[in-house]
């Protein structure tokens, strides 16, 4: 405690404004922003890479099935598949046959590209996780659109529209297409996915495919974990694509701004480390005489350290705390009003959180304490080294 006090006592100038105090408020204050900044990044980091991944899950299956060289696979083919992985089956895992293709959508003088998926209706929902699929009537021909297409394209209730096989229409150069009602809008939190998808009947796909009732494009699953593609990967000649792999290109380009970001962070924060220790430089040579007094008095080099360690402690100690609280406040400030927001359209989504970890906490101030330690061992040894006891 002795200790902890002629640590005190050398901080605290009797100069009100002094430079020493002024270099004092500076570095706390800027070691302050820095931590709070870096914690901010972290969490924001981790909060969007978290929730991109979240909906990311919530809107694709978690595996396909299809054919290696991404050819139509018979409904035989799909049923012995199912049949040779009985077991994984036999867990709660969904499954759903499926066509899919790319396509255009018109009506009179307005079109658009997209991609759509064919299946059995009422396996819908059990793969894809809308946030609200509104059906207008329950028809065998059915056909969903996002509330985004909707509105783009103008269109009311129950309107038809002219879907197109888009393939046909480049490589052999006809037109084929089928003529559909708008019976449902869904929403999700991908504005990429609203975009483009749209959902049709089995039958519809089909004409306009010019596909036979026993071909599909392959087997939707979900609810499946890393044991079980392990198992039908070893078990399958078919192609297999989880989700993760499906975006990894986009998940990687999305966050690749983190690598640069962390450099950026850990230079502010050895910025502001470096000029906490100019100021325990600053307050070493401001109070010399009186450090100077103690080693003649006869403290050892321990205590010398050991006041010198208790400094650029209490400069540190409320930077890390003040900085920590204002870290945790902004991050929930953000949560709850989404001050900052990006464009759903680049980044997938549009509201941003923050997470933040204890652990990040602890980790950055182990990290800045022990650079400041290890550097203020350093001052403190060349500041005294050539001070030399008479013999009395």
């Amino acid at each position: 405690m002795t200790l902890i006090k002629i640590a005190l006592r050398l901080l605290i100038s009797k100069k009100r404004f002094s430079y020493t105090n002024i270099s004092i408020f500076l570095s706390l204050f800027s070691f302050m922003l820095a931590i709070s900044i870096s914690l901010i990044v972290i969490g924001v980091a981790r909060g969007y890479k978290n929730n991109v991944e979240l909906e990311i899950s919530n809107i694709e299956p978690d595996v396909l099935i299809t054919h290696p060289i991404q050819d139509f696979i018979s409904s035989n083919t799909i049923d012995i598949f199912i049949e040779n992985n009985s077991s994984i089956f036999k867990d709660d895992i969904i499954h759903a046959k499926f066509i899919t293709s790319h396509g255009m959508i018109k009506k009179k003088n307005k079109s658009w590209g997209v991609i759509f998926y064919a299946m059995e209706r009422e396996e819908i929902n059990k793969i894809f996780k809308f946030n609200y699929l509104n059906r207008y009537q329950s028809d065998s021909d059915f056909l969903y659109i996002s509330k985004d297409l909707y509105s783009k394209l103008g269109l009311v209730e129950e309107e038809e529209l002219y879907i197109f096989n888009i393939e046909k229409m480049i490589y052999d150069d006809t037109i084929k297409g089928v003529k559909n009602q708008v019976t449902g809008i869904y929403e999700t939190n991908i504005k990429t996915f609203d975009k483009n998808v749209i959902f049709i009947s089995l039958d519809k796909a089909r004409d306009l495919l010019a596909l036979d009732l026993n071909s599909y494009s392959g087997l939707m699953l979900e609810n499946i974990n890393s044991n079980h593609i392990d198992k039908i990967k070893n078990n399958s000649d078919l192609f297999y694509e989880s989700w993760e792999n499906k975006h990894y290109s986009l998940l990687n380009w999305l966050m690749i701004f983190s690598n640069p970001i962390k450099l950026i962070l850990i230079f502010i924060l050895l910025l502001s480390v470096l000029y906490k220790v100019f100021t325990f430089w600053l307050v070493l040579y401001d109070k010399t005489s009186s450090l100077n007094y103690l080693k003649i008095l006869g403290a050892s080099n321990i205590i010398i350290n050991k006041i010198s360690y208790n400094i650029i402690l209490l400069l540190s100690f409320f930077s890390l705390l003040f900085g920590s609280i204002i870290a945790l406040i902004l991050s929930a400030i953000q949560n709850y009003y989404q001050i900052i927001t990006v464009d759903p359209m680049i980044y997938i989504l549009s509201e941003i959180n923050s997470v933040i970890f204890l652990s990040d906490i602890f980790y950055l101030s182990i990290f800045s304490l022990f650079t400041l330690i290890l550097l203020t061992k350093i001052i403190t040894y060349f500041k005294f080294r050539k001070i030399v006891l008479s013999d009395l």
